[in-house]
């Protein structure tokens, strides 16, 4: 007889003073139709930054760290925001 089992695995180290953090805490409501611009930030880590955005409204991009464009359709929802530091291979 033959068993096996795959399990997930993650671990992460301990913060630390100098860790990566998001420091923007909420995003402002938008107008369907008008400019959208939010500077996010970040504090730790190694800079110069690199941000990604998913889930984002339609018409709102992400780029250098600023959500920016003119919304398209009414949106309610979940925006996931990444950032990485320079000292990440991405």
């Amino acid at each position: 007889m033959f068993r096996y089992m795959s399990l997930m695995l993650a671990l992460a180290p301990a913060l630390t003073a100098q860790d990566l953090t998001i420091t923007t805490t909420a995003l402002p409501s938008g107008t369907v139709g008008s400019p959208y611009t939010v500077q996010l930030t970040a504090t730790g880590g190694t800079p110069p930054y690199s941000w990604f955005g998913s889930g984002l409204p339609a018409g709102v991009s992400i780029s250098a760290g600023q959500l920016t464009g003119t919304p398209t359709a009414a949106f309610t929802g979940t925006v996931t925001i990444a950032v990485f530091d320079s000292a990440v291979a991405q």
